[in-house]
């Protein structure tokens, strides 16, 4: 099984996606048999920083790696949609959370602090991450970038660690849809125009 679990409750996990590089949970589905449990563990998820004690675990070889992740708070919060168990025959609730900079970037607290600016992509599964890339980058930088442009982009920001990796898992036993990939995005905007200005001499892309 797959857990998120406080020092008080546990829930089981369905699917997960996490940054190894601030410990933040960015997006979870978890089940719940109340609503209560649920509450608890965004209380907690929600606290600032490292006021938060929140464990992603996985018993041996039941999920799709082993995992032992201490969580920090994420502040601000998250974005959580509810869906009733009952119609498939089951009892409870489940919960995908999204975690409040997996959104619209346009919508971030302005912050001079480079360890401030950053935003999530989460792309489920049969999602086009390329196009979700593309059409996020487009809002957090003010440059109009096209389509034909993304893997250049993507491989060019993996390369400057301008986008990283996130880490995903899902339980063995969930065989519905769960999270395919995903990425941290620094908003920097000096460093994504030296990469358009690089491309664009180099003929990778063109105008």
């Amino acid at each position: 099984m797959l857990f998120l679990r406080n020092q008080h409750v546990s829930l089981s996990c369905l699917a997960a996606m996490w940054s190894q590089y601030d410990r933040q949970l960015v997006a979870a589905m978890i089940a719940a048999t109340d609503k209560i449990s649920v509450n608890a563990i965004l209380a907690e998820l929600e606290k600032n920083g490292g006021k938060s004690q929140v464990w992603l675990n996985s018993s041996t070889n039941s999920s799709s790696e082993y995992v032992r992740e201490e969580l920090t708070g994420a502040a601000k919060g998250f974005v959580k949609v509810q869906t009733d168990m009952s119609s498939a025959a089951a009892h409870g609730y489940v919960v995908t959370m999204l975690h409040w900079r997996a959104h619209d970037p346009r919508a971030l607290p302005k912050s001079d602090k480079p360890e401030d600016s950053y935003f999530y992509i989460v792309a489920t599964d049969g999602e086009d991450m390329l196009a979700r890339f593309e059409q996020r980058l487009n809002l957090a930088i003010p440059w109009p970038i096209g389509a034909e442009w993304a893997t250049p982009l993507l491989a060019a920001g993996l390369d400057r660690r301008l986008v990283r990796r996130l880490k995903t898992v899902r339980a063995k036993e969930y065989t519905g849809a769960g999270f395919a990939e995903g990425f941290r995005i620094e908003l920097n905007t000096e460093a994504w125009g030296d990469v358009l200005s690089d491309l664009l001499r180099s003929g990778m892309i063109s105008t």
